[in-house]
């Protein structure tokens, strides 16, 4: 009897220590609040012209540490109870890239203070805006002449044509055919060199048939080089905007002096008449 008693009282004691060291490995979990984005909200420059946004991403800091980043509509938990200070960064993609997301860096971070309840959500539409200070050209096609001319390469024209979004404003287009099948066209300004690591970018809204092409012509001292950075593919449906990254091409030419911006395009034999459209244009750097 004593011995059965002492077996049972190890073994019991065993069960229990089992028991026990479970809660010490594995602690219950903490219950998360929520936060909801469904959507954001970029305000128009004060200077009048309409801009447009492709914001796909949010970069989120809980009290100056990163949390992590969303695709949008996003939700997402937060381990957090209390009054915590939250940072949005926009995020777009690089070039167009889906693999290359990146925190747009002439946007506004949003900010606020806010209280977080477990198992309760926070559902918030952040406002940025663009960042005072920077550098900008802009062809809108809103004004009587352009800002952009055609080059010797160039057998079709440039036109001003409603915008299908809204036929009270106005985009730019070229048509390509069999008979006319080139289109290039370069801004009238030259812009210089800048190495600022805050970044080089031309945003760009386009509706397309085929692919066309953005790039520079870099002027150094004693020539003039034609350098592609992008190819743009067809999105016919509907307007799309790209957000092209400038900076590694300028960088990798230190001894030029200054450079034009150009668009351009030859038609696509299997096509009849490809049409282009494109809008918004829009030089930006610190």
């Amino acid at each position: 009897m004593y011995k059965f008693s002492v077996t049972f009282l190890i073994l019991f004691s065993f069960i229990f220590f089992l028991i026990s060291g479970c809660d010490i490995i594995n602690p219950s979990e903490k219950i998360p609040a929520y936060i909801q984005i469904d959507s954001v909200t970029l305000t128009q420059p004060s200077s009048g012209y309409h801009t447009t946004e492709k914001i796909t991403d949010v970069w989120i800091n809980l009290d100056g540490n990163r949390l992590g980043v969303y695709q949008l509509p996003a939700q997402f938990p937060v381990i957090a109870e209390g009054k915590h200070h939250l940072t949005v960064r926009a995020g777009i993609k690089d070039n167009g890239i889906s693999a290359s997301r990146m925190i747009y860096p002439f946007y506004s971070f949003f900010e606020l203070d806010t209280d977080f309840v477990q198992q309760q959500t926070i559902n918030i539409t952040p406002i940025f805006k663009y960042q005072d200070g920077l550098n900008r050209w802009i062809e809108t096609f809103e004004d009587p002449g352009y800002k952009l001319e055609l080059t010797s390469k160039s057998d079709t024209t440039l036109e001003r044509v409603p915008d299908p979004r809204d036929s009270s404003e106005s985009v730019g287009a070229f048509y390509l055919s069999s008979d006319r099948p080139i289109f290039q066209c370069t801004t009238t300004d030259v812009f210089p060199l800048s190495y600022n690591a805050g970044g080089i970018f031309l945003e760009l809204d386009y509706m397309n048939d085929q692919e066309f092409i953005v790039g520079l012509y870099i002027n150094k001292l004693n020539q003039t080089i034609e350098t592609p950075v992008i190819q743009i593919n067809p999105h016919p449906d509907s307007f799309n905007k790209i957000y092209i990254d400038l900076l590694y091409i300028i960088s990798q030419n230190p001894d030029a002096i200054d450079y034009k911006i150009f668009v351009g395009a030859e038609r696509v034999d299997s096509l009849d008449n490809p049409k282009i459209y494109f809008d918004n244009l829009t030089l930006i750097y610190p």
